[in-house]
């Protein structure tokens, strides 16, 4: 009997903790999907593909007559190696970023050397809530890499839920995540008046099958 009791109270207890591993999984994809649509900012369609979107594929994007901005993304992880927490690695395309209203400000960005800091392969931009200042350096595990960046400067969100964040100009994470050729995510914004279904279906016949279109966020 107290053996029975023993089995029971170890497969109760064994199921209990992959119940909590399985939430505390879905609560950090979660938090870091919540992230970064965060920054994202209001787009209309979206394109992705396993293995990532090849970089070919933003020029012919551009060119065409039924979209009116491309905002490729690499997204991704850093380790903070001070306090070994996980939050979410954006690079996106930082002066295109500033000089639209996308709901994310950069401090810095009319600093005259701001250009000099996105061709920095060691510069990021942290969201306030890290505690960190422009000028101070944090150390990153990425990709397997340990290194020190420079605060180039802070990211404020109008989103609350945008969170803890590490960011890049999308060239310096390509090469931090060793994604050099493709990206993550395309986002896409039409111009008015917007015929999202439309543009869909177009898009679906024009690229090739191993990438997919569909609404931001879908």
């Amino acid at each position: 009997m107290t053996r029975s009791l023993m089995t029971l109270f170890a497969v109760a207890l064994g199921v209990s903790v992959v119940i909590a591993i399985e939430m505390a999984g879905q609560s950090a994809a979660g938090s870091f999907r919540s992230s970064l649509e965060a920054l994202a900012g209001k787009a209309d369609l979206e394109v992705t593909a396993t293995g990532g979107v090849p970089e070919q594929y933003l020029g012919v994007l551009s060119r065409l007559p039924e979209i009116s901005q491309v905002e490729p993304r690499i997204e991704d992880h850093a380790m903070l190696v001070a306090n070994e927490e996980t939050v979410p690695l954006i690079g996106v395309d930082l002066v295109a970023m500033a000089n639209r209203a996308s709901g994310v400000e950069l401090s810095q960005v009319r600093d005259e050397r701001f250009f000099e800091k996105l061709n920095a392969l060691d510069e990021v931009w942290v969201s306030s809530d890290l505690g960190k200042h422009e000028g101070e350096t944090i150390e990153l595990l990425i990709n397997d890499h340990t290194r020190m960046y420079r605060v180039a400067g802070t990211i404020a969100s109008q989103e609350k839920s945008a969170g803890p964040v590490v960011l890049m100009d999308i060239g310096a994470a390509q090469s931090a995540t060793g994604k050099a050729g493709h990206v993550d995510r395309v986002l896409l914004t039409l111009p008015e008046p917007k015929d999202i279904a439309g543009a869909e279906a177009t898009l679906a016949k024009l690229l090739p099958a191993g990438l997919q279109v569909r609404p931001q966020g879908a």
